[in-house]
């Protein structure tokens, strides 16, 4: 385990010593917390090593999600309504750009100005803390919490033999049960979705059809954040604005291009399973094809027809959807339409 970090010890000790004396509803940045987590296990110090890190994982959680609000909340306020001049445009840009610095600033403090590192950014995403947390609470004596811990991260690091290793130890424990090995980090509409697939498969439709549907809700709920921290800072690959001048508007073409290719790139995020390279295939799609089949073994003919129409909204023409549909139609009397 790579426990080496280029962090400025004084500045660190004395910004986290200021903060914990802070006000207690200025959340404490994440990086630093992370910082004397790693700092404390490596000292020996495992009860601080794990109140740090849980309280780097609360602060991280807790920033992402006043992002997503203040965000979702300024374009709602602050929305591109077309047609527009060009000094409309940038009138919004600031406007809004004023009302997220405000909204996060009033729900996490003046971390709100505190920049984390790339290489912490990468930590969180890859699940690191949770290798420290399950090696702290093994050295604590609490497997439970220790399990937990080490499930997490080998749902996103499953090729880690070692932990893998560390799993298996846990469950010959006396003692443990399954409900022990939770993912902390398990994505709701993945899950759903999992969970509709067995019952489908063992032929209890109407349960499955409750699950589905909540996958859906819980996917786009999903997007919907994903879309909103591609709103954020973006990274120019091969553009280094310090060497070369560029003008206004190729700043800002890069920039929403950056934006755009982040957006697109969440399709791909939400199908893809902590640990894996590549999405699962037909993903969204999937969810109305197992639908309008559970619907049609409930004899619910319209919900199928509907699904199966919005089934063919992403595979326009697909040979056996189409003959479904016409089906449902010729028993139904009536065309249907997707969903909205």
């Amino acid at each position: 385990m790579d426990v080496n970090f280029s962090f400025g010890r004084a500045l660190s000790l004395a910004l986290l010593a200021l903060l914990l004396t802070s006000s207690a509803a200025i959340l404490k940045p994440y990086d630093l917390l992370y910082e004397n987590a790693v700092r404390s296990f490596t000292e020996g110090d495992y009860t601080n090593a794990v109140r740090y890190m849980e309280g780097a994982l609360s602060s991280y959680a807790e920033v992402t999600s006043a992002q997503v609000r203040c965000r979702l909340r300024c374009q709602d306020q602050h929305p591109f309504d077309a047609p527009f001049r060009e000094l409309q445009f940038f009138e919004v840009v600031l406007h809004r750009s004023a009302c997220i610095n405000t909204c996060i600033e009033e729900k996490i403090g003046t971390q709100s100005m505190h920049k984390v590192s790339e290489d912490v950014l990468q930590d969180f995403n890859r699940r690191i803390p949770y290798n420290y947390l399950q090696l702290a609470y093994q050295k604590l004596k609490q497997p439970e919490d220790a399990a937990a811990a080490a499930h997490t991260y080998f749902q996103a690091n499953p090729e880690h033999v070692e932990m893998g290793q560390n799993l298996e130890q846990y469950k010959n424990q006396e003692g443990m049960l399954e409900e022990h090995f939770v993912d902390r980090e398990a994505r709701p509409h993945q899950r759903s979705f999992s969970a509709g697939v067995r019952l489908y498969d063992n032929g209890d439709y109407e349960g499955a059809i409750v699950m589905f549907e909540k996958a859906l809700v819980e996917y786009y709920r999903a997007d919907v954040k994903c879309r909103a921290l591609c709103q954020g800072p973006q990274r120019f690959e091969g553009h280094d604005h310090l060497l070369y001048r560029y003008s206004l508007h190729e700043l800002i073409s890069d920039h929403f291009t950056q934006t755009l290719h982040c957006d697109h790139e969440c399709v791909r995020d939400l199908a893809t399973r902590p640990g894996r390279l590549s999405p699962m295939e037909n993903y969204l799609p999937l969810h109305y094809d197992y639908l309008q089949f559970a619907y049609f073994h409930v004899d619910m003919l319209e919900e199928a027809l509907q699904c199966a129409h919005t089934y063919l909204m992403f595979h326009q023409g697909e040979e056996f959807m189409t003959d479904n549909v016409k089906y449902y139609q010729e028993v139904l009397g009536t065309l249907g339409k997707p969903r909205e």
